[in-house]
């Protein structure tokens, strides 16, 4: 009888969803590099880096965009939808609608 490793596949259902992005996050109050799910979405990013830099941020209304970019990455999108891969240098600034 031929052996078979039923350990095979283990854990290869959803590698994709925790696939980690280390990414560069350039603010007004500094730079924060950390590894964020590639699922994660652009809002989560901005929420969790406002909360990183708590009291060093101006309060604002954040958004996220591509390092050199003008437009913002859309906020309900993930990281890997908005095209943003591993290593990659983003910028958070305040929103140019005017914030608060």
């Amino acid at each position: 009888m031929e052996k078979v490793d039923v350990n095979a596949n283990a854990g290869k259902a959803g590698d994709e969803k925790d696939r980690k992005l280390h990414i560069t996050i350039n603010t007004p109050a500094g730079k924060w590099q950390h590894p964020f799910n590639s699922d994660a979405t652009i809002r989560e990013v901005i929420a969790q880096t406002v909360e990183h830099f708590k009291g060093s941020l101006e309060p604002a209304n954040y958004e996220l965009r591509k390092k050199g970019a003008t437009t913002a990455l859309s906020p309900d999108a993930t990281l890997e939808s908005s095209g943003v891969e591993d290593r990659s240098d983003l910028a958070l600034v305040p929103e140019t609608g005017g914030g608060k």
